[in-house]
């Protein structure tokens, strides 16, 4: 037969150890969802840089039709 303080000690072990695994779990999906967030922003930054290179063009062009 188990010692009981064994047997409470091994459960004990086996909820940290389940404890454990969520805070991975919740972690993996923290990182992931820092990712998304994070490429969400990037993708937004090179959209309002493509606009802003397309209107400074125009406005180069603007100037120059204003010049001639």
């Amino acid at each position: 037969m188990l010692h009981p303080m064994r047997t409470a000690w091994e459960a004990e072990t086996d909820q940290l150890h389940s404890e454990l695994a969520s805070l991975r779990a919740e972690l993996v999906k923290e990182k992931y969802d820092h990712r998304v967030v994070i490429d969400d922003l990037s993708n937004s930054l090179k959209t309002a840089e493509d606009h802003k290179a397309g209107l400074e063009e125009k406005l180069q062009k603007a100037e120059e039709d204003l010049a001639v």
